[in-house]
This record gives C-alpha cells, structure tokens and sequence, in this order.
C-alpha cells in the first residue's frame, strides 16, 4: 500500500510540475511579447486549434458514452447528461458535488434498477 501511494504521489508531482514551471518561467514572456502583432495572431490561432481539440474530445466522449456499443442509446448516461447540464447552467448547481451525485446516480442504477 505504501509503495502504490508514493508511486500515485510521485506520478502526480511528475505530472503537474512541468506544466507550472513552464507557466511561470513562459508568462513574462509571453506578457513581453503581448504587444508584437504576429505573435498575438500565432497565438490566437494556437488557441483556436486547442478549443477544437477539446470540442473534438468532448463529441468523442459524448459518443462513447451516450452510444457505447454504437447501436442503441444508453438512456441512462442520456439521462443523466441531460439532467447535469440542467443543474450546472441553470440552477449553477457546485461542480463539486456533481460527481459524487453522479457516483451515486450509477451505483443506485446499477444496484437497483437493472
């Protein structure tokens, strides 16, 4: 037990601390560089391409889970889709708490409807 917590603490020390070195030792620089027009428009283009990235994972997702074997809906992950969204846009329901209402949500479905 001791061991696969060190590894999980190590792989998440290794995981993040690239990504806040190069934030903190890239952003004056990139702050510098704000005013170049070139470098702005390169910029925004990588940022488009990274939105794109991100709505291209969110339809995968979304298909794999909403049509898991790709021949009928999984009315419940349907369902649940639905009603998250609802509670987030609406009613600004804690991004915190979805989670575990969604555990919650699949293990009664799973213990007690199917």
């Amino acid at each position: 037990m001791t061991a696969g917590i060190l590894g999980a603490l190590i792989t998440t020390y290794m995981t993040f601390l690239p990504c806040f070195f190069f934030i903190f030792a890239g952003a004056p620089f990139i702050e510098a560089m704000g005013g170049n027009k070139r470098l702005q428009a390169a910029l925004t283009g990588v940022t488009a391409a990274v939105v794109g990235v991100v709505l291209n994972l969110a339809v995968w997702f979304g298909y794999k889970v909403i049509l898991p074997n790709g021949q009928g809906f999984d009315f419940f992950a349907l369902i649940s889709a639905a009603i998250s969204l609802l509670l987030l846009q609406k009613y600004h329901f804690p991004l915190q708490y979805m989670v575990p209402l969604g555990a919650v949500a699949g293990i009664v479905w799973q213990l007690f409807i199917l």
